[in-house]
């Protein structure tokens, strides 16, 4: 039986996952959740990280943060997430995790992820939108659109207006680099990204700005260093909610595949993401806007964290991400 635009369900439950891309990633879902119980006030559970993300999200009504490293951790942390849960009761409850959390929670309905995990695990080209949008489909919702979303406070973005003007990022041309990633394994030489900059200013008029955190300032400050004065860096200056409102603004990003490449695309700006030994069918950018560039080998996909920029994202050749960007760009 297909559910629409149920106005009896007050409150609903997504748990939902803990680093910043796979997140970003959910936010279809919850589009759905709030078109199919528009009455509903929907509270996200889900990692630290991701957190500016969803507090200020138009969609979410509560977040309870997940602390997967910390209180949380383990089987006696997930116990006690359920038990902090218990205190609310809830019409439904969504599990994207595959846990055993929804059974521990007060809810009149429970709808897991076990069998929309069990239908896809031996399709490793299914994109995790898709999957995570397969949970609802089984339970009989109806799916409208697959677009993420993340929500950009005016505050914000006038916040981020401002700090754009005061450093003279603000015009034509400018093209945001995400040199970092969360696994080694991820990570494109950052001498081949200075190279594939320097193709893809030759005969442009192109400023290029380092983004990430400050623990990727590893990445970004000999990236600055490689290309000179047409080179800066914002690593570490803004939070995750401004990035998105930075990236929006520019006309590129060229990034590994890490969270801000998935904000990026969640916010509409031309993406060129950079794979190697991780899937891009299942986790790169979709749609006409965005261009991905994977040197795919028969190990594909891996996480041999010995391998790293040695092995296949290595040897993806500058002039390829360089052709890439120049694609988008001219669109």
């Amino acid at each position: 039986m297909s559910i629409s635009h149920d106005h009896s369900v007050s409150s609903v439950l997504l748990i939902s996952l803990s680093c910043i891309g796979d997140v970003v990633l959910t936010t279809p879902v919850m589009r759905v959740l709030k078109e199919t119980y528009p009455a509903a006030k929907l509270t996200v559970a889900a990692g630290p990280t991701a957190a500016p993300i969803l507090r200020r999200h138009e969609w979410v009504d509560r977040l309870v943060i997940f602390e997967n490293k910390g209180k949380h951790k383990g089987a006696k942390g997930a116990a006690l997430l359920a038990l902090e849960l218990r205190a609310h009761k809830y019409d439904i409850v969504v599990d994207l995790r595959n846990s055993m959390i929804p059974y521990f929670v007060r809810a009149r309905r429970r709808i897991t992820s076990h069998k929309a995990h069990l239908k896809n695990q031996n399709n490793l080209s299914r994109h995790a939108i898709d999957r995570h949008l397969d949970v609802l489909e089984s339970a009989g919702m109806i799916v409208t659109g697959r677009d993420m979303k993340i929500t950009i406070p005016e505050d914000v973005d006038l916040k981020v207006a401002a700090f754009m003007k005061e450093r003279n990022l603000s015009g034509p041309g400018l093209i945001a680099v995400s040199p970092g990633a969360g696994s080694a394994y991820k990570l494109y030489p950052v001498e081949k990204y200075a190279a594939a900059l320097e193709i893809l200013n030759n005969g442009g008029d192109y400023r290029f700005v380092a983004i990430g955190s400050e623990a990727d300032s590893m990445f970004c400050d000999p990236l600055v260093k490689a290309v000179g004065p047409r080179a800066t860096s914002v690593a570490g200056q803004l939070d995750i909610l401004e990035l998105a409102a930075f990236l929006r603004r520019c006309d590129a990003l060229i990034a590994n595949d890490s969270g801000p490449m998935h904000i990026g695309a969640a916010v509409g700006v031309p993406t060129v993401a950079v794979f190697g030994p991780t899937n891009a069918e299942r986790y790169g950018p979709r749609g006409p806007l965005h261009r991905i560039v994977w040197h795919r080998e028969k190990c594909n996909p891996c996480k041999s964290p010995e391998c790293g920029p040695n092995s296949c994202i290595g040897d993806i050749p500058p002039e390829s991400v360089a052709d890439a960007a120049k694609d988008v760009l001219n669109r």
